[in-house]
């Protein structure tokens, strides 16, 4: 029996894979109004065994009569009265093997090296120091960013309820730039956190840099880790070696509080996107925390981590 969470302290859906189940144990307050929708596909092509049930946990989803193979297990959410479902864990979040009728959750190859990235992070006070410091592209010491950075965090008194805060304005400011990304014009323009502020769009970069420098303003160390990440531009999952070997592709913030490193990926918990100009919304549920101090565990389903960048 195994558990799976994508974050290691906020709430997200939890699952439990055993030996002929995969069973939610637990989902957050703010999805119990909802569906949940919940199949297996193979490589992101069709749909098996789909069940719909009411977002009330535990829900056991049965996996004793599939063939032996892997699957990735898709977990949708709609609103209530709503028959329009968005997705929570698909694609290569969460795959599982099936061998013999036994169900496994599959460890992804990229674990342990990120692991060994995670574990040599450094923790002394002078590379810390160096996670506060005012750069050309992460302007800390920007009047706009330190007001701002104060605004935020007003009413909150604890370091973490600042983390929180700076993350999920930026995530709600910040629209994610598919025109920009598309035909390679973030390349030239300003992806700084001051130039993403004034644009309120940008790709991960102007999401990380504009984090940082709110975080930093206020006192919290801060840093961008460089990754390849599986998203819309790859395909595949790591079975792909290119993926493997490919240089990085996204970028996002990691933070130091209460003597550790915190994994958050900001651009992928934003809700909003720019396309042919227009504003719009990916799943139309607001800011998630499933990628919030997300564990090395989960982020390694997608994310191949490769190094720290000021």
């Amino acid at each position: 029996m195994r558990k799976v969470s994508s974050s290691n302290a906020y709430n997200s859906i939890q699952l439990i894979v055993s030996t002929n189940s995969i069973i939610i144990s637990y989902i957050p307050p703010e999805f119990r109004d909802s569906s949940v929708m919940v199949f297996l596909s193979h490589n992101g092509e069709d749909q098996l065994n789909t069940t719909v049930r009411p977002a009330k946990a535990p829900i056991k989803f049965d996996t004793s009569s599939l063939a032996d193979g892997e699957y990735q297990f898709n977990v949708y959410l709609s609103r209530k009265n709503s028959t329009l479902f968005w997705p929570y864990y698909r694609d290569n979040e969460i795959i599982i093997s099936l061998f013999r009728g036994r169900c496994s959750l599959k460890i992804p190859c990229t674990l342990q090296p990120n692991k060994e990235i995670y574990r040599k992070l450094r923790r002394d006070s002078i590379f810390l120091n160096s996670c506060l410091q005012s750069t050309s592209q992460i302007q800390s010491n920007n009047a706009i960013i330190e007001k701002l950075s104060n605004t935020i965090t007003e009413n909150c008194h604890l370091s973490y309820e600042k983390v929180k805060s700076i993350h999920d304005w930026v995530a709600d400011y910040v629209s994610y730039d598919y025109d920009s990304l598309e035909n390679d014009r973030y390349i030239y323009e300003d992806n700084s956190a001051i130039g993403t502020y004034l644009k309120r769009r940008g790709v991960c970069q102007g999401y990380t840099n504009l984090m940082i420098a709110l975080l930093r303003s206020c006192g919290i160390p801060s840093i961008g880790m460089l990754c390849f990440a599986l998203g819309v531009t790859t395909s595949g999952g790591w079975t792909n070696i290119e993926n493997l070997n490919a240089a990085p592709n996204h970028i996002f913030p990691i933070v130091y509080l209460s003597n550790r490193w915190f994994l958050i990926d900001v651009t992928w918990n934003s809700d909003n996107a720019i396309k042919k100009n227009t504003k719009e919304v990916k799943t139309g549920w607001g800011t998630s925390h499933k990628y919030y101090d997300v564990s090395v565990e989960f982020i390694s389903h997608t994310h191949r981590l490769v190094e720290t960048v000021f």
